[in-house]
């Protein structure tokens, strides 16, 4: 993490775009007439879809199911969100090796990054520097958002195995009603393999560019007595590059030898009945080239060093109970050390979170499909800490170990109130110290079409509570002061959106959604001293139309997006910082070698965008190609991916930490990775 958290910006007017109220309310407006005409081939095939066999096949397979939208299965169709699901066979095609990766693949979400850590936008709201705590991050929706600066980690330092994954949920809009803080812009659930589909074993060499190399090994298995297993372990090396920034010309401009990075990952699963107990621990350490936080550029070692470690037991009812109990217990651990080189002296900071979430719920379904779920969380913190020295024989010069626990209780129900039509709501009240008491609530009604063609109307809020760091940093009049006066951050949503089948070969999808986010929390300088202050100072509304095009066609599938959307300050209207106005990716495979190969394509396009110091960043489209193979040779398996394919040079904008406006990004990559199952 970072010493202190960056001022999320002023917001500066976009002078490439419009700036004035009336301005915007005529963006509005022609952003309804572009959805209206982009929702109308579901709303004119609706009828002829609706005499269709609901038992027709449809495009990419069966209908998926999520679990992260309600706490409990559901197709994805009748989930009350908009929801994509990112499969384990998208990860191997594409060569996507973080869950940043995955997520830059999916409709209306962006990633940057800063050379340190990676930051999640999506639906035009990016803040550089927030560490994604407004986004929740869950894993066998198990929540492991930290518990210092709230971050949902996505990179390199995520505990996400991605070879352990079995797919990805996103789940989109607020879900506060059913997961608390921090689940305010969306839910990532990562749902991992089970032994019975690992596979077997398999160990993988990989070898890239920049000097990366990874050594990983994984496999599972289901015993005769019922028992299932699975486990993964990796370590990965990267020398990292020599980077040139002209803002630090005086002092040479080259940082030589500062961007390495190494990881080591432990995962393991082991189920029996209705138990399953699961273990992750990962370790992240990073050389830090940039000079952030105004530290000593190319002498001395700007590093950070994080460690996250979980241990839970999942207690989960067979499909078919008709009343259940359900429940989790986890244990939960996060370490961060950084080291902050200033002349002679070196800031050593640190933070040290451990605490515990207990969950348990009962679900019941009332006449044939209509289903009731009540439920209760605890979350106890043992352990805030967070300080920071010059000398580890003098006293800090920051130190605070301040704790709380909070309380939930939560509801969902789902009715249908005709055999095509659904009605979801939910209802969640969370009490602690610092927050006494919150209701957030969820509702959304869903109208079947046809098999896969859906309508939703969606309306949600949620909200974010402080995190320690912004309401309890103080360094000791360095840089930053503390603010235990600080409310929770709220938002409401609005959201249409239509899924529409139009064959089994073809699926359409659409969204049109509005947002209000309230008394978000930014630090600014207060004048009287001249130090930061996080308080509750920004608001901020959205829009944005989200198209998605799914196709299977001659063995080729494929996937296209495209997101027009705007966030604006609501003081100005001016365009706030790292929102691009338009989005567009699309990914497709071909098989090859009579199916034996896949050859996966993938492009990823982006508007300009302003850096929190008012520049301009520009547009950039990236182009990713991987070939792979399971089935060439028996029990070896081979993958060469080229990223970056035509070495666009972009940047992406950072906090006002950075003395830069913007960071470079990674240019042509190649990696060959090479498995042996056994």
């Amino acid at each position: 993490m970072s010493r202190t958290s960056p001022p999320l910006g002023t917001d500066h007017r976009d002078t490439c775009a419009t700036g004035t109220r009336g301005r915007a309310q005529a963006w509005w407006r022609a952003a309804r007439r572009s959805g209206v005409i982009a929702l109308l081939p579901a709303l004119l095939t609706a009828q002829a879809t609706d005499t269709k066999d609901a038992g027709e096949a449809l495009v990419l397979g069966e209908i998926p199911s999520v679990f992260g939208a309600s706490r409990f299965d559901q197709a994805v169709t009748e989930a009350p969100a908009s929801v994509s699901v990112v499969t384990a066979e998208d990860i191997r095609t594409y060569g996507w090796r973080t869950l940043a990766d995955v997520l830059r693949s999916v409709r209306g979400f962006y990633v940057t990054n800063d050379r340190a850590y990676s930051f999640v936008g999506t639906r035009g709201f990016g803040r550089p520097g927030d560490y994604n705590a407004r986004i929740l991050l869950l894993i066998d929706g198990s929540p492991v958002n930290e518990n210092i600066f709230g971050a949902a980690y996505v990179g390199l330092e995520s505990m996400v195995d991605l070879t352990a994954v079995d797919r990805v949920e996103v789940i989109r809009g607020p879900a506060s009603s059913v997961y608390g803080a921090n689940a305010f812009f969306a839910v990532i659930n990562v749902v991992t393999h089970r032994g019975r589909a690992s596979g077997g074993t398999r160990a993988t060499v990989e070898l890239g560019s920049f000097g990366s190399r990874e050594l990983a090994l994984s496999g599972g298995g289901r015993a005769r007595n019922g028992i299932e297993f699975f486990g993964s372990a990796g370590l990965r090396r990267i020398a990292g590059q020599d980077f040139h920034f002209a803002e630090f010309d005086s002092a040479g401009g080259m940082a030589v030898g500062r961007d390495g990075e190494r990881r080591e990952r432990l995962f393991g699963k082991v189920g029996w009945g209705r138990f399953t107990l699961e273990g992750i621990v990962n370790r992240r350490e990073k050389l830090v080239p940039t000079a952030s936080f105004d530290t000593d550029f190319n002498r001395g070692r700007l590093e950070f060093g994080d460690r996250q470690s979980s241990l839970a037991l999942h207690y989960a009812p067979s499909g078919d109970d008709r009343a259940s109990v359900s429940g989790s217990l986890a244990l939960n651990r996060y370490d961060y050390d950084g080291v902050y080189p200033y002349g002679t002296e070196a800031l050593v900071e640190w933070s040290h979170g451990t605490w515990a979430i207990a969950e348990a719920q009962y679900s019941r379904r009332l006449r044939t499909r209509d289903r009731l779920l009540v439920g209760g969380e605890v979350t106890g913190h043992m352990r805030q800490e967070q300080g920071a020295t010059y000398d580890a024989t003098q006293a800090p010069e920051f130190l605070d170990n301040t704790t709380a626990s909070t309380i939930g209780v939560f509801s969902v129900a789902e009715v249908h109130l005709t055999p095509r039509l659904i009605l979801n709501g939910g209802l969640r009240f969370d009490h602690s110290r610092w927050l006494r008491g919150n209701l957030s609530p969820r509702a959304a009604l869903i109208y079947t079409i046809g098999a896969g063609s859906d309508v939703k109307l969606l309306v949600g809020s949620a909200y974010r509570a402080p995190t320690n760091y912004e309401r309890f940093y103080n360094d000791g009049e360095i840089t930053s002061k503390a603010n235990i006066a600080l409310q929770p951050e709220r938002i409401t949503t609005t959201e249409l959106l239509f899924e529409h089948v139009f064959s089994s070969h073809l699926k359409w999808t659409s969204s049109l959604y509005n947002y209000h986010a309230r008394r978000l929390i930014d630090a600014a300088e207060d004048p009287r001293d001249g130090l930061l202050q996080y308080g509750n100072i920004g608001s901020v509304r959205g829009q944005g139309l989200e198209l998605e095009l799914e196709l299977e066609f001659g063995g080729m599938n494929g996937r296209a997006s495209y997101t027009l959307q705007r966030a604006s300050s609501t003081s100005d209207w001016a365009a706030i910082s790292n929102s691009p106005r338009h989005l567009a990716t699309a990914n497709a495979w071909l098989p090859l070698l009579h199916d034996r190969a896949r050859l996966g394509v993938e492009l990823r396009a982006m508007s300009a965008r302003l850096s929190p110091r008012g520049v301009v960043v520009p547009g950039h489209t990236v182009a990713n190609l991987v070939a792979s193979s399971r089935r060439i040779v028996r029990g070896v398996d081979a993958t060469l991916g080229v990223f970056n394919l035509f070495d666009a040079a972009f940047g992406d904008p950072v906090g006002e930490e950075h003395r830069q406006a913007f960071i470079m990004q990674d240019g042509r990559t190649l990696r060959l990775a090479l498995g042996v199952a056994f």
